[in-house]
């Protein structure tokens, strides 16, 4: 009996070992996902945005600069805007380029900052609302007959 080229133990071996490094490719892509904060239309000057997870993206970052001097990022992931700034546009995009001068690797983690969307409390209609009222007292359900024994 001939054994198909597919089912060979050469080639399991090699589909095993294509299978598991593109897992692994796959864990690594994911590493640097874009960050979207929700801030209102102000930002003030110094203070904090929010915080990007630089370790999972590049391990060992000792390069941070962030695409936008409007924005500073610190080493522990930390965003600040350098100035007041206010966002005219729904959306304000920039990106944080991480550098690893021993591996010489760069790497981008793209940042974006969309308005905090008011949501306006909405007044109840009268028909949803439930009103308060007294109690209604009714007779006690059962009937007894005069001069009689009752069942208590």
């Amino acid at each position: 009996m001939v054994v198909p080229e597919f089912r060979s133990p050469q080639c399991r071996a090699l589909c095993t070992k294509l299978l598991l490094t593109l897992w692994v490719f796959s864990f690594v892509g994911e590493a640097c996902k874009k960050v979207t904060f929700h801030v209102p239309s102000t930002l003030e000057a110094d203070k904090i945005i929010g915080r990007v997870s630089l370790k999972e993206c590049l391990s060992s970052a000792d390069g941070i600069m962030p695409s936008d001097p409007d924005f500073r990022v610190l080493d522990d992931g930390s965003v600040y805007p350098t100035r007041a700034v206010v966002l005219s546009d729904e959306k304000r995009s920039f990106t944080i380029q991480l550098s690893d001068s021993k591996m010489q690797t760069q790497k981008e983690i793209p940042v974006i900052l969309e308005h905090k969307k008011k949501v306006l409390k909405k007044r109840h209609t009268k028909e949803t609302v439930l009103r308060r009222s007294k109690r209604r007292w009714a007779p006690i359900p059962c009937s007894m007959q005069e001069n009689s024994l009752g069942p208590f």
